[in-house]
């Protein structure tokens, strides 16, 4: 393990601990007055965190020059490349449908609000 290894570890280390000691009171407090606001804020943080804790760790391997398929990152080929695709489809059509049923019960379609009433 290298230096930069190990800073990066301590960076992880010191993430969990600014969530421990900061986010999380903070959360507690925020929701108290609007749980909803305070959920969102939650998320947003973390989100903030997590990326940029993964562009540090891209970055470092950039860096280190390590081979990408030590993380086992590789092209998908054959039955995984075709299922995967097949998964991804199937969630956007189950997406689509559901925003498509919405739409059509509040009367938006195409970003025009159509009023169906016979006088």
């Amino acid at each position: 393990m290298t230096r930069p290894d190990l800073l990066y570890l301590v960076l992880i280390a010191i993430n969990l601990f600014f969530d421990h000691f900061v986010l999380w009171p903070t959360f507690v407090r925020r929701s108290q007055a609007n749980p909803g606001h305070a959920r969102v804020w939650l998320w947003s943080s973390w989100m903030i965190i997590l990326w940029t804790l993964t562009a540090v760790g891209i970055a470092l391997w950039v860096f280190e020059a390590r081979d990408w398929a030590a993380l086992r990152l590789t092209t998908l080929q054959g039955w995984r490349l075709w299922g995967s695709i097949g998964l991804v489809l199937a969630v956007a059509v189950a997406c689509g449908r559901g925003i498509v049923k919405i739409r059509l019960r509040t009367g938006l379609v195409g970003g025009v609000i159509v009023v169906s009433r016979i006088l």
